[in-house]
Formats: structure tokens, sequence, C-alpha cells
């Protein structure tokens, strides 16, 4: 594994980067995943547009990300290194605010979002909440093809796109 990985990143409304990245661990309640897909939805335009509150710029969009476990967090005990596992939105809430006190987690005044409040998976690894996974196995009669050249939106994100060259493990969308 190389200390750095490739990453498309929003650096302000609108602007999309091709960058490098430090290869960095999971928390102790994470993983390390290595990003086989990442579908686009449209709720990433509220990232790549600036529309969604909380977004802090330069971020990774995507949170429909599939893909591997490559390292887990010290407390981590119902995920293994090599599983196939899925990220979706919401992923997770801090515990810590008024609401989460209360009980009241679904309305936690500062969640994790995939994408939004932390990085996404328009990247080839991301970290992730271990308690936010899914398992993902996939049969061996289905294959993933190559659907997008590129993360993109068909309605807002199409401008950008032309300057955003496609990584291999990006070029994956699942789309339907």
């Amino acid at each position: 594994m190389g200390k750095t990985y490739k990453a498309v990143e929003i650096t302000k409304p609108g602007t999309f980067r091709l960058v490098e990245k430090p290869v960095v661990g999971p928390g102790e309640e994470q993983v390390r995943i290595r990003v086989e897909a990442c579908g686009v939805c449209h709720s990433d335009a509220g990232t790549v547009e600036g529309q969604l509150p909380g977004v802090v710029y330069p971020r990774v969009p995507g949170h429909e990300a599939i893909g591997r476990i490559e390292e887990v967090g010290r407390r981590v005990t119902t995920w293994k290194v090599g599983q196939r596992v899925g990220v979706g939105f919401f992923g997770g809430e801090d515990g810590t605010c008024e609401t989460c006190r209360r009980g009241d987690t679904a309305y936690c005044q500062n969640p994790i979002i995939t994408g939004v409040t932390s990085d996404g998976g328009y990247a080839e690894m991301m970290i992730a909440e271990a308690r936010a996974l899914v398992s993902y196995l996939k049969s061996s009669n289905q294959k993933m093809r190559p659907r997008w050249s590129a993360p993109a939106s068909p309605h807002s994100m199409r401008s950008a796109t032309p300057d955003v060259q496609a990584i291999p493990s990006l070029s994956r969308a699942l789309v339907g």
C-alpha cells in the first residue's frame, strides 16, 4: 500500500479537483475501505453545489460506496479486514449533542453524513464509521460494469466534469 491515494474533491462549490491525499488509519470505531465502486446520487449535487448545511471544503462526495475493508479501528469487533461492505448516506450520530443525550439520535444536531460532513467514496479509499456499514456480498454471476467515466450527475455536475480524469476505482457507478 502506498502512502497516498487519489480522490476527486470539491474545493469550492462547483469546482472538482483530482488530488493525492495521504493514507490515514481509521479512528477507534472506524474502518478504512478500499473503494471498488461508488454510485452517483442526486444528493451529491448538494455537496458539489454547496446547497447542504454543514459542508466544509475541500470535501470528497459520494455516499453510495462499496469496497473491501483494509483496516479496522482498535474498538471495531463486528467487521474484519477483507469483508465487502457498503456505505450509505447516514454515518451515525455524534452522541454528545442535547438531542443525542436525550436518546433522540435520529435528530442529532451534528450527524455524520458521508460525503457531506466526512469524505465519501469518490476516491480510491475512504474512512467510514463501522456502525454505519452493511455487508455486501456479490454473487459469482454478478459483475460491476463501468457505467460512467467520471463522478457526475447529468443535472448539476455537467460543467465541471471535463476537468476530471477517470480513476479506475472511480469509473464505476451503480445506476438504478
